[in-house]
């Protein structure tokens, strides 16, 4: 992997008072990349307001190559996915919880395993992997790592998921509270270059681009 290349950092600029489909505000995105070894914006391009950041992504992968890293959040589908892995690219990204997962039986056939039977399994180790095919259509082949968080940190992402519920008048689900415990991250990069123990730090290297609009007096 000669370089590595972030996800997508959406701006949103409202083009008038008047609001669009879905109720949402009329408007335009402005998407970017940037590449992490040399801090410098890649590629930027303009959009829709209301088109979804999923249907960007095959315009994003046609500036990533062979041997690169893009690394998203969750955004993503399989089948973009499996496009990127098919052109020898690599990806990192945090893990869909919706998304299937599947294990090979020992006559090759697919089986669907659940989350929560991953996650339930005893581990002394806060970072642990096991390899999986993402999504039924795809099957993609790649490696789940399973980030334990720190009680304090899960204390803290329950309250402010609570408190953002309750903005909506909404209730969480136990689910969703539960799974504040961990962090789950997906990838294709092989264990050698990049360790489960690794892939957490590697990952965080994402927050940079949301600074930007700090950096740039935004």
């Amino acid at each position: 992997m000669e370089r590595g290349k972030c996800g997508l950092l959406t701006f949103h600029f409202p083009l008038s008072p008047f609001k669009g489909g879905s109720g949402s505000k009329a408007g335009a995105k402005l998407q970017l990349m940037i590449d992490y070894k040399t801090g410098n914006f890649s590629h930027l391009w303009l959009t829709n307001a209301l088109t979804p950041d999923q249907n960007q992504m095959y315009i994003a992968f046609e500036h990533i190559d062979r041997g690169e890293l893009l690394i998203h959040d969750a955004g993503f589908s399989q089948d973009a996915l499996k496009a990127l892995a098919e052109v020898e690219a690599f990806f990192l990204g945090r893990e869909k919880t919706q998304t299937a997962l599947y294990t090979k039986t020992e006559y090759g056939d697919y089986k669907r395993i659940q989350l929560w039977e991953i996650l339930e399994q005893p581990s002394q180790e806060p970072v642990r992997e096991i390899p999986i095919f993402l999504g039924a259509k795809a099957f993609l082949p790649c490696r789940l790592i399973i980030q334990l968080l720190p009680s304090e940190e899960v204390k803290k992402r329950k309250r402010n998921l609570r408190a953002r519920a309750k903005k909506k008048g909404k209730t969480k689900s136990l689910e969703k509270l539960a799974l504040c415990g961990w962090n789950l991250y997906v990838t294709n990069v092989d264990s050698l270059k990049f360790p489960a123990s690794v892939v957490p730090l590697v990952y965080s290297i994402r927050w940079q681009i949301e600074l930007v609009p700090l950096n740039k007096g935004g």
